[in-house]
């Protein structure tokens, strides 16, 4: 009896029934087949793309093809530093056989933009919602919920009680979440926490300032984080050791209130408030540039890219929201669109096959696809009344997910977070899931395995 009890604890124990249900899922294959081939297939074009803005001759092309190629594969075999270090001799490589050094880092952007997708493509991963509580003064922990994608039910939630955290944003790796929140009324200090992604342990603290925007780079985490008006300079980059959480390289930064952050090979890209794009060179990790949008537009402003051009969305009072293209080798403005005169208030931005996703803070919320290619506005989703507002977006494997801020229709005087799948093109509702818990916002969505 008791070696049975013990066959039957080892079977069942965390490790083990991840590995074996990993294996026994019924994998996704009309779904994820046909989002892997649409990746595979986009690879190619945008690669000519690519060529093209490089000014590489025409009959190099085969040449920095297999480059890219080989460097794909290599991505998929390693990650963080073992794969730059192998991407080195790789390059190296190409180099020795005549190909150009600027030229082939040219081309590693739009590789790991396709990386990243492809990794996240995988099958049922789960979704962690960060919520922001609006009530600091009632000291309720920092809430996260999760839900496994599949069945889309709750599974378990990561909890933290120290002065009455709000979670704003999210980073995650193959092994750990790493979860940013506000400190007390006075935003000082924050908290950056490193969380297991299977037990959802909360692993360490790392104390800082408010994080507004987490990435994960290289092996590095970069963190934005907020120092609050009265100060100046008002914001602050740093780069972490996620090994033991610490500080290897921070930099002060004055652009406003800040936003976003987006990483895009060597460089950081900060959106401010103020209309403007901040670019910092993490090498030597000094600001390295910054760009103005040439019309005029407040907060809030979300970044990001497709590997060849970096999106910026700006607010123009109470007109259509704007939408910037910018070329990340020139780091000029490209062209720009507007929505309609109703689409304003973009909280968040979500770039995914070769669409635009925006949600929109309203009563009741929209989501707005835009076309990429070409650059046009393509349709908007509003929901149904009391979903009053869009403040994440996240998609993975042929889905769109939205955090919406809700009406509980139990207590009307207070909004709990709602999170819905949509099918993105064209957009379509299919399932939602609410958590009744009054005055949480959920600003970000993460995946977890």
């Amino acid at each position: 009896m008791a070696g049975r009890t013990r066959r039957f604890r080892a079977k069942y124990s965390l490790e083990e029934a991840v590995k074996r249900q990993k294996l026994l899922l019924p994998i996704e294959v009309p779904n994820l087949k046909i989002e892997l081939d649409k990746l595979i297939n986009d690879f190619e074009p945008q690669l000519f793309q690519v060529f093209q803005r490089l000014s590489i001759p025409e009959n190099q092309y085969d040449y920095y093809m297999a480059y890219a190629k080989r460097a794909f594969k290599l991505g998929l075999k390693f990650w963080n530093t073992t794969y730059m270090e192998e991407l080195a001799l790789l390059k190296q490589e190409f180099i020795t056989r005549g190909l150009d050094q600027d030229k082939l880092n040219g081309l590693d952007n739009v590789i790991k933009h396709k990386l990243y997708k492809y990794r996240i493509l995988g099958p049922w991963p789960r979704l962690i919602i960060v919520l922001y509580s609006r009530y600091w003064h009632e000291w309720n922990p920092g809430f996260s919920p999760v839900i496994a994608r599949k069945d889309f039910q709750p599974e378990t939630a990561v909890f933290y009680r120290n002065n009455a955290e709000s979670f704003t944003c999210i980073a995650e790796d193959e092994n750990y979440f790493y979860i940013g929140c506000y400190g007390q009324p006075d935003w000082d200090p924050g908290s950056i926490f490193k969380v297991q992604q299977g037990t959802l342990n909360v692993l360490q603290e790392m104390q800082t300032n408010c994080p507004e925007a987490l990435r994960l780079s290289n092996g590095k985490l970069y963190a934005l984080l907020s120092l609050g008006r009265p100060h100046s300079p008002n914001a602050r980059l740093q780069e972490i050791d996620v090994n033991n959480m610490s500080v290897l390289r921070q930099l002060d930064l004055s652009i406003g209130d800040v936003w976003d952050l987006l990483i895009v090979g060597d460089y950081a890209y900060i959106a401010g408030n103020d209309g403007r794009l901040l670019r910092v060179d993490l090498i030597d990790f000094v600001e390295a540039g910054s760009l103005q949008m040439p019309l005029p537009c407040i907060s809030p402003n979300r970044i990001v890219t497709d590997g060849s051009y970096i999106y910026f969305s700006g607010q123009l009072t109470l007109y259509g929201d704007l939408i910037f293209r910018i070329d990340i080798l020139n780091f000029t403005v490209q062209d720009y669109i507007q929505l309609q005169d109703e689409e304003h208030f973009s909280w968040a931005m979500e770039y995914y096959d070769n669409n635009l996703y925006l949600g929109l803070n309203l009563s009741p919320g929209k989501i707005v696809r835009v076309r990429t290619d070409p650059f046009s506005r393509a349709e908007c989703l509003t929901l149904n009344e009391g979903e009053n507002g869009v403040l994440s977006l996240r998609a993975v494997g042929g889905k769109l997910y939205a955090g919406v801020k809700t009406v509980n229709e139990n207590e009307p005087y207070y909004q709990v977070p709602l999170i819905l799948e949509l099918q993105p093109n064209p957009l379509q509702r299919e399932r939602s899931i609410k958590f009744y818990y009054n005055e949480h916002y959920p600003f970000a969505i993460g995946l977890g395995t």
